[in-house]
């Protein structure tokens, strides 16, 4: 196993799974997660497919499989824009209840850099999806490191879904928004981004930033 897998499952533990605790945390079972960890850090691609995979891996824990087997009704069924559901990974170990309802229980890891000393996990409602943004304290206020952020960040740091943002964004709601002419001289496109220093202070950003 890689340090970048051990760092992946490291958070596994049988008191934060409310649905297997003491139930399936022997070493054989354990092992088990740990297989479908790394199969999960193999495949982050969107729209990857490991069902099979996972499903041959839990197939000798009943629990582990029923959660899995749950976890990619969710993956079906949980709404989202229609375009962006077809994102969603299938044979991920997921939560089936509580706060974090079909996201992943593994995590991807936060690596501190120089430039990125503070990066933090956010999620992307509609892919069921958690990412990471690399970020640092300004001020003794976290911010992103990037001076403009994408689309995809944004309903990230929001946590909003894509149809909601673009209604703000429509209706010029939502600060710092940038309009950048991207491709080649007789091919190029608009890509909308927005200005971090101003998006920051938006107050549904703030909100989201808030200790839980």
């Amino acid at each position: 196993m890689t340090a970048d897998t051990r760092s992946f499952i490291s958070h596994v533990d049988a008191s934060t799974l409310p649905n297997v605790a003491g139930r399936i945390f022997s070493p054989a079972s354990n092992r088990a997660l740990e297989r479908l960890a790394a199969l999960d850090w193999m495949h982050r691609r969107a729209g990857s497919d490991m069902h099979e995979e996972a499903y041959r891996i839990a197939a000798a824990f009943p629990v582990l499989l029923a959660q899995l087997i749950e976890s990619d009704r969710l993956v079906r069924e949980l709404p989202g824009d229609e375009k962006l559901r077809c994102r969603r990974r299938r044979g991920v170990f997921r939560w089936i209840d509580g706060p974090e309802l079909g996201f992943s229980v593994f995590r991807p890891p936060l690596r501190s850099t120089i430039s990125a000393p503070e990066p933090r996990e956010f999620f992307l409602l509609d892919e069921l999806e958690v990412v990471v943004i690399p970020g640092r304290l300004e001020n003794h206020h976290w911010r992103p490191v990037k001076d403009e952020l994408r689309f995809d960040e944004l309903r990230a740091l929001t946590m909003m879904k894509a149809g909601t943002l673009y209604r703000l964004t429509s209706k010029r709601d939502v600060p710092g928004q940038i309009v950048r002419s991207v491709g080649k001289t007789g091919a190029r496109t608009s890509e909308l981004r927005f200005s971090t220093i101003e998006v920051m202070q938006w107050g549904k950003v703030l909100r989201n930033l808030l200790p839980r």
